[in-house]
């Protein structure tokens, strides 16, 4: 199957590529220059930025977690969000009133926004415009707006933070105060001031210890991260996240296929408009200013009515993409707490285990003391905590700008990647063209195709017949020669005269002109009288458009239509030919005025084949197309058997149905269908090679 599509595709290929070619070329040239000369210059603006991988600190040094290692590509994608956008746009419209005038200026605002992240801190971002002053001005609101937002995230998140902490240090003060109460308490009622060596010696146990200050850290731990699940859950919780997915949104509602193919059509008619206002001297009063005007708030009323029709489905689903990030962003922090506070639980439970080893009021009081002593240190390192906090806040920012947006002097040079690519398919258009008109017109691509679409078996095949043939080429017309051969063969031992005597007559027929069946019937005459030296005539029966004469290279003389008006003795009209690589053999051509014979008598050419059925064995008859013409039909019912000729790459198969159809319903006798015009390496490919020399056959 595949062999078949290739071969078919070489096919069309070969047969239009000298009309597809130069209009393909000329496409190509004009959209090349269109796309390069019509595009108005742009101007680039860049700026750098400085984005830590680690956090800068003063004093206290910030642990690494996952979190700072998407830091970067969080930054990158804050420049996209509408809450970073949407200020930047306004400040640009303040110096600049046309860019209010733009569809939808955010999305503007992104597409030209380019950032690029290196192996090194540094991020790389550029604005293109059709000005200088306006590139300038959209980076640096751009990087304005981003910074005040940043900061302003971090600052919020790291005051409540901070506020939480000193709640729990406050709760954590009233702890320690009543611990305190707790050990005066114990020492009032046991009497026990000091205690003993041994209980001293197992309090001071380097794993008593160890597990004591574990206890502390992880204490402490918990309640930083509690704080900070608390804060981010608010968070959430308020909304703040909701804008950073608004432009994603929108950037896939502009995906969905009927937008985007909206927006094509808009950027098309807009493109037309702005040629010709370059083109036309008075573009106002232009028709086609006019029209392509229309076109345009049609098209951006189209536009905006699709948005919100596929906008439910998009928000809903944005929606639960934003609620599975900010779930999980929670569920990594309680995730965390839960770890935490697991470690702490078995910590006390251990503590608690050792403890039960112990009794007595010594123990108690030694027990109470401990507890004091734990609960000052949490209180001492959420205290600490909240210093660091507050000392860190003060630290430099994590992000920083190292070269301000610059006023670019002089335009980018014009890309030629998508005129490149929009020539090569302007290029390729043609040939997909001409490709497409051959598959709908169905054209015959093998033997396999034709047999099942036309319901009838193939026969044989011939292989492409050389241009010239001469004593010079008798190689390359071996070939052909052979797969007629073939079909002679074949049909002699399909339909023996001496044992069917109505199998004498062989009508070959075909759907319209050029199906290579005068060829077929010429080489099949020849080589049905050698061998065994039968006799054969060739009968041309094609009265419209006769060949026969021209291709054994006759003299004009009497032939069937002088014999059928009565004008000449059958005898008299017959010729003996010599064909070369063949033999001898008789035709009897249509003759001179071939045209005077129509409308054809049937009576008289039936009375002419019984006599012509005492002379010869086999009787080959061309006839004219099936389709073309009345008189093929019913020469074809005075024939005993019938062959279809069929041209690869040339018939089409509608016109091959069409003729079987016809020929079925006056119960025509056909034979088979044989296929014309073959490769010869695919044909030898197929049926194999037994000698490759014309002497040798």
């Amino acid at each position: 199957m595949a062999a078949q599509q290739l071969d078919f595709l070489f096919s069309s290929l070969k047969r239009w590529w000298k009309i597809a070619l130069p209009i393909g070329l000329a496409a190509a040239a004009a959209m090349f220059a269109f796309l390069v000369l019509t595009k108005a210059p742009m101007f680039e603006s860049d700026a750098v930025l400085r984005v830590r991988r680690e956090a800068p600190y003063i004093a206290f040094q910030k642990s690494r977690d996952s979190a700072s290692d998407r830091f970067a590509a969080t930054q990158l994608a804050l420049f996209r969000t509408r809450s970073v956008l949407e200020p930047a746009l306004q400040s640009v419209e303040e110096d600049f009133p046309d860019v209010a005038k733009l569809n939808d200026g955010i999305q503007w605002l992104d597409e030209q926004l380019k950032a690029h992240i290196s192996h090194s801190e540094l991020v790389t971002l550029r604005f293109q415009a059709d000005s200088p002053e306006l590139s300038q001005a959209a980076l640096r609101g751009i990087l304005d707006s981003y910074l005040v937002y940043s900061q302003s995230i971090e600052s919020t998140s790291e005051d409540r933070v901070i506020e939480l902490l000193a709640q729990e240090r406050d709760s954590r003060r009233n702890i320690v105060d009543q611990t305190r109460e707790k050990v005066r308490e114990e020492v009032q009622a046991s009497g026990v001031v000091f205690a003993d060596d041994d209980l001293a010696s197992f309090l001071s146990n380097a794993s008593f210890n160890a597990m004591e200050q574990m206890l502390i850290r992880t204490e402490v731990d918990v309640e930083v991260l509690s704080a900070r699940l608390t804060a981010e859950e608010e968070r959430v919780a308020s909304g703040e996240f909701a804008n950073s997915t608004e432009h994603e949104l929108m950037k896939f509602i502009d995906s969905t296929p009927d937008v985007d193919a909206i927006k094509k059509s808009i950027d098309e008619a807009q493109g037309r408009l702005d040629a010709y206002m370059v083109r036309l001297s008075n573009p106002a009063n232009s028709p086609l200013v006019i029209k392509t005007k229309e076109q345009l708030t049609k098209l951006r009323g189209d536009l905006a009515a699709a948005q919100n029709r596929v906008r439910g489905d998009a928000e809903e689903k944005f929606k639960q993409l934003s609620e599975e990030s900010n779930a999980e962003r929670l569920r990594d922090l309680q995730d965390q707490v839960a770890a935490k506070t697991a470690i702490r639980n078995r910590l006390l439970s251990r503590l608690e285990e050792e403890k039960k080893k112990l009794s007595g009021d010594a123990i108690n009081v030694e027990f109470a003391r401990d507890e004091l002593a734990r609960q000052e240190d949490i209180f001492d390192r959420i205290s600490s905590r909240i210093v660091a906090l507050q000392t860190e806040r003060r630290a430099p920012d994590r992000v920083e700008l190292v070269d301000p947006p610059r006023l670019p002097k002089e335009a980018v040079p014009v890309s030629l990647k998508k005129p490149i690519v929009a020539a090569c398919a302007a290029l390729l258009a043609p040939f997909a063209l001409c490709v497409l008109f051959e598959r709908l017109t169905e054209r015959v691509a093998g033997a396999d195709a034709l047999a099942t679409e036309s319901g009838i078996a193939v026969f044989g095949e011939t292989t492409r017949l050389p241009a010239a043939i001469g004593n010079s080429s008798v190689e390359r017309f071996l070939p052909y020669r052979e797969s007629v051969g073939n079909i002679g063969s074949l049909l002699q031992l399909s339909c023996k005269p001496e044992s069917a005597s109505e199998a004498q007559v062989v009508g070959i027929l075909s759907s319209v002109a050029h199906e290579g069946k005068t060829s077929l019937a010429t080489h099949l005459a020849a080589f049905l009288g050698r061998g065994e030296r039968r006799r054969t005539l060739l009968l041309e029966a094609d009265f419209r458009a006769p060949t026969v004469r021209h291709v054994l290279g006759l003299e004009k003389a009497p032939g069937l239509s002088q014999v059928l008006s009565g004008d000449c003795a059958l005898g008299d009209a017959i010729r003996a030919v010599f064909v070369p690589n063949y033999g001898e053999m008789d035709v009897l051509t249509v003759g001179t005025d071939a045209m005077k014979s129509l409308p054809l008598n049937f009576a008289a050419l039936e009375d002419t084949l019984k006599q012509l059925r005492g002379r010869y064995d086999y009787i080959i008859i061309d006839t004219s197309p099936i389709l073309c013409t009345n008189e093929a039909l019913p020469i074809a019912m005075l024939s005993d058997v019938n062959i279809l000729c069929v041209m690869k790459g040339e018939s089409r198969l509608t016109q091959v149905r069409h003729s079987v159809n016809r020929l079925n319903k006056v119960d025509v006798d056909l034979l088979g269908i044989v296929l014309n015009g073959v490769d010869a390496s695919n044909y030898y490919s197929r049926y194999g090679r037994y000698a490759s020399h014309a002497d040798t056959v």
